[in-house]
């Protein structure tokens, strides 16, 4: 009897245990499911929020890297017309002839609308125009004031005086701009993000706002509005006023995250979407991206329904051992957690730091390992030694054999440096055929013999290539440009444009060499 009311009283209590175990377990469940929603939300929003900054950012670049590119080329052009000048005829007459058929051939190719070229020249003595293509200076008094007001339009321009012709020609800026701007509105729509995220562009005519204050520019979400104006006193539907928050957080930092409501991509569903806008100076871009708030939301009811049903599922089937299970299963977590966090991160950094066709550190290690030598440096450490290599004619390769025989010679190209270089030396994939290399303890004395090591090594790559026609062999050849930090430097960027600078030397006095920036020359 006693035994069976000890069973009973036994059977009882873990009942009531159990109860009150599942009790303040489902209770305190509820409080930190909470507790998770919150923090789940506040962490996916914040992962949003540094992609949508990493994507304008990097388009950012993307344009810097193309206008600097474009400005360099447009510039050669400028200078090789210069020098076919300077080689004409000494006879007025078949100076103007010669001047008009060249311009006159890259306008008729070109088209008068394409405003390529800005040219004027006049007779010195009585101050008529002689030549004018795309009649821009028909109604003016002073030549002389033209020609000032048009030298800062100009990207690059030069100066003529021959016998009694003078004159000037050049690029504008402007130009190359709006050729960029076409390039680049072309690449975001044709971007594609997921979750229907995309980026679009408004260019800003009047800072201080107001109606017609922007141009929307590119929206791939409602490209039948592209070219249209818009207000800061449109609202949202619920009265938020959007493009005066844009605006005023432009205005204030340049940059800003905000919300509003906006219809979904390929819907006409309105949801509240989180924005992030920078302002591209140059071209008075505002270009932003964000995504919609409700799939978090979603992603965070989702991942709440499924923990509730199975927390009630291991209260009824494991009621017993309850604590047990939740104190296995949060160390178990806790654990996996941390093993899979740490291989993450380690696979994240590894992709951030490591170029993957060439197994070259990539851009953005570079610029790290560039600030650590040179902030290593000013400390009064020893002074490494900076090269910049650059391919030559790399676009020839591509283009005559194809982008895989090209990634075989930037591969190639590394794998060569790496066998002369010491394990201590840095190689940098800075773009496209272009390398920069970090040489620590390496005297002034002994770089040029390093650097003329590395080239000849390069010129000794022999790449068998198969062609429709007939077997062939790619050669590498490679200029190289070599200089060292100065104390003058006020960041490791201008040691990198040195270096780039006695690059370019070596490619415009033949390429395939070596070429010196001496710092001591800078430090004078």
């Amino acid at each position: 009897m006693r035994v069976s009311k000890l069973r009973i009283f036994s059977i009882g209590l873990i009942i009531v245990i159990c109860f009150f175990i599942s009790y303040f377990y489902i209770v305190s469940h509820s409080a930190l499911g909470k507790i998770y929603q919150e923090e789940t939300r506040d962490t996916i929003e914040d992962i949003k929020k540094t992609f949508l900054k990493d994507t304008i950012d990097n388009l950012f670049t993307e344009i810097d890297i193309e206008r600097e590119s474009e400005y360099r080329k447009y510039k050669d052009i400028v200078e090789q017309r210069g020098i076919s000048l300077d080689l004409a005829s000494e006879d007025d007459q078949e100076f103007i002839m010669f001047l008009k058929n060249r311009f006159d051939m890259d306008i008729n190719t070109l088209g008068k609308g394409n405003n390529y070229w800005t040219v004027l020249f006049w007779d010195n003595q009585s101050k008529e125009i002689i030549y004018d293509p795309l009649n821009e200076f028909e109604n003016i008094n002073e030549i002389d004031s033209v020609s000032r007001k048009l030298k800062p339009e100009f990207l690059s321009y030069k100066e003529v005086n021959h016998g009694n012709v003078s004159g000037i020609f050049g690029i504008k800026t402007s130009f190359v701009d709006d050729k960029i701007k076409l390039i680049t509105a072309e690449k975001i729509r044709r971007q594609k993000f997921d979750n229907d995220a995309y980026i679009w562009v408004n260019e800003i005519i009047n800072y201080e706002g107001g109606d017609n204050y922007a141009i929307r520019r590119v929206h791939p979400n409602l490209p039948e509005t592209e070219g249209s104006f818009l207000s800061t006193s449109a609202t949202d539907i619920k009265g938020n006023m959007p493009y005066l928050e844009e605006l005023e957080g432009i205005n204030k930092d340049g940059e800003l995250f905000f919300t509003y409501f906006f219809k979904k991509l390929n819907s006409d569903e309105v949801a509240e979407k989180i924005t992030y806008a920078k302002l591209y100076k140059d071209f008075d871009w505002i270009i932003a991206t964000g995504v919609h708030i409700d799939e978090i939301d979603r992603y965070v009811e989702n991942t709440d329904s499924e923990s509730k049903a199975e927390s009630r599922k291991i209260v009824m089937q494991l009621m017993g051992l309850i604590l047990i299970i939740v104190a296995a299963g949060i160390s178990l977590v806790i654990h996996i957690e941390g093993i899979y966090s740490n291989k993450i991160n380690k696979n994240l950094k590894r992709e951030a730091d490591i170029d993957a066709l060439t197994n070259a550190f990539s851009r953005r290690r570079g610029v790290e390992e560039l600030s650590n030598a040179h902030r290593s440096y000013m400390r009064g450490n020893k002074n490494p030694a900076i090269m910049m290599f650059d391919l030559d004619r790399f676009k020839l390769i591509n283009d005559n054999y194809g982008h895989d025989v090209g990634d075989m010679v930037l591969r190639r190209t590394v794998q060569s440096i790496n066998e002369v270089v010491r394990s201590s030396d840095i190689i940098i994939r800075w773009g496209g055929d272009e390398f920069i290399g970090i040489f620590y303890g390496l005297k002034k004395e002994n770089t040029i013999k390093i650097a003329q090591k590395i080239l000849d090594t390069i010129n000794a790559i022999e790449i068998p290539v198969k062609t429709s026609d007939v077997d062939d062999i790619v050669k590498i050849e490679m200029s190289i440009g070599v200089t060292y930090f100065s104390k003058s430097d006020r960041q490791p960027s201008d040691a990198v444009k040195r270096a780039d600078d006695a690059m370019y030397e070596s490619k415009e006095t033949g390429r395939n060499k070596v070429s010196f920036f001496d710092v001591e020359d800078v430090d004078e």
